[in-house]
């Protein structure tokens, strides 16, 4: 029995031995292979392909010296062929191609580290690099510094002529987007306090009309809004200051209906214009809580037998279940009247009615069991993962907490405030 033992264990290890063998052969024939296709690349002067198999050869055997000194010497011979278009580049002034070039061979010569060689450069090459990155460096931010006064001197001339055509607005813009640049150039600062004088004040009147139960929160809506839009041509009368006049002067809020009551205070305001306004209708539906049944489906796997293939495999197999589906939606409508008033005439300047519905909605769903193990249907497909499958278990995991009456007016205050200020700020950019 120990016999053999002993015989397979010596069969074996010559049987090893002679595929240690068979492989080292077969290494040794591809490399002399490889050698042979570098030395032919080398004589007909393909310097980078010989390199290139001289490096492939190293992979399979790092010490082969006939590799090592392969590589030194076709390494050598591309570094000087860039060194040449560099050379070439540089004098030529092209400081880009330059640059990029000699990057390019430290790009190699990082590569070659990797064999332990190193082509030889030039000191002075890389003192001379050195010295182009910081004169192109110098001369990008010159092209830069170049096209911003062109474009500066642009809107220089567009401010201008718009401001000699008295389009206030667009020579704002112009000294704005200059401003931005910059910060100030030439005169602009002095034109854009001229622009600035040219303002009309306007006063925002309180009144006792408003549906809304907060009619100093939609003032400060509206006050937000057309300080955001910083429209040099309007000059807002402070709050404090109005208040102030009005309990000076004993006016009750009742009087401040028509356009003369509102002319006579904008002008002891000091003010050109007023804006007066009502909310005529504000109206809150609240909507009733719709329940549907609905179906969806649940998966399980079976095992199907196919008795001609004599074979059976395993399938997914998707059966209807019942689940909740709700939905509610409350509406908040509202309409407001504004007139925007010259205190000098008691014209109305510019006047309009908005309208504004605004609804909150919540659909969710409940299942007596887990729902991620349902799968949502269009009639077509089943989602089976998706945004459509995601936006489907999402309807589980809302509350369906709705927006109360409060919060949604809070929001018709915002939009109707943003719709007016925009009219105003339309009006006097087009008067």
């Amino acid at each position: 029995m120990e016999g053999r033992c002993l015989s397979y264990f010596l069969t074996m290890k010559r049987f090893l031995l002679a595929i240690s063998l068979a492989a080292g052969i077969c290494c040794v024939v591809a490399q002399k292979k490889i050698l042979k296709q570098a030395a032919a690349f080398e004589t007909s002067q393909l310097y980078e392909q010989a390199a290139e198999m001289y490096m492939k050869a190293l992979y399979q055997n790092a010490t082969r010296p006939e590799s090592i000194q392969g590589l030194t010497r076709t390494s050598q011979k591309v570094v000087d062929g860039m060194l040449s278009n560099y050379f070439v580049a540089r004098n030529a002034d092209d400081l880009v191609a330059a640059t990029s070039q000699f990057e390019t061979i430290l790009a190699y010569q990082e590569k070659l580290t990797y064999f332990n060689i190193q082509a030889e450069i030039p000191s002075y090459h890389f003192r001379d690099y050195e010295q182009d990155k910081k004169q192109l460096f110098i001369d990008q931010a010159d092209e830069e510094e170049s096209e911003t006064l062109e474009k500066l001197e642009t809107l220089y001339d567009q401010g201008i002529r718009a401001f000699q055509n008295e389009n206030w607005w667009e020579s704002w813009q112009a000294f704005k987007k200059i401003e931005a640049l910059s910060g100030e150039y030439k005169d602009t600062k002095n034109y854009k306090k001229k622009i600035r004088e040219k303002a009309t004040p306007i006063a925002i009147l309180p009144s006792n009309q408003n549906a809304f139960r907060s009619e100093k929160a939609f003032r400060s809506h509206l006050i937000s809004e057309l300080l955001r839009l910083n429209n040099p041509l309007i000059k807002l009368i402070e709050r404090e200051h109005l208040e102030q006049v009005i309990e000076e002067q004993k006016l009750g809020l009742s009087g401040i209906i028509d356009e003369k009551s509102a002319a006579a205070l904008g002008r002891l305001l000091g003010a050109k214009a007023v804006i007066i306004m009502q909310v005529v209708h504000q109206q809150f539906n609240e909507g009733q809580l719709v329940e549907r049944a609905k179906t969806a489906y649940t998966s399980s796997e079976k095992m199907v037998h196919n008795d001609i293939a004599q074979s059976s495999r395993l399938i997914t197999d998707y059966q209807p279940v019942a689940y909740r589906d709700f939905t509610k939606e409350n509406t908040l409508l509202a309409s407001l009247d504004y007139r925007l008033i010259s205190t000098e005439t008691a014209e109305i300047l510019s006047s309009d009615l908005l309208r504004e519905t605004y609804k909150d909605r919540i659909h969710y769903a409940t299942f007596d069991g887990n729902p991620y193990a349902l799968y949502h249907s269009d009639g077509q497909v089943i989602f089976k993962s998706g945004p459509e499958r995601n936006a489907f278990l999402a309807l589980f995991s809302d509350g369906g907490e709705m927006k109360s009456q409060n919060e949604m007016t809070y929001e018709v205050q915002r939009v109707l405030s943003e719709r007016l200020a925009s009219s105003i700020h339309n009006y006097f950019l087009n008067d």
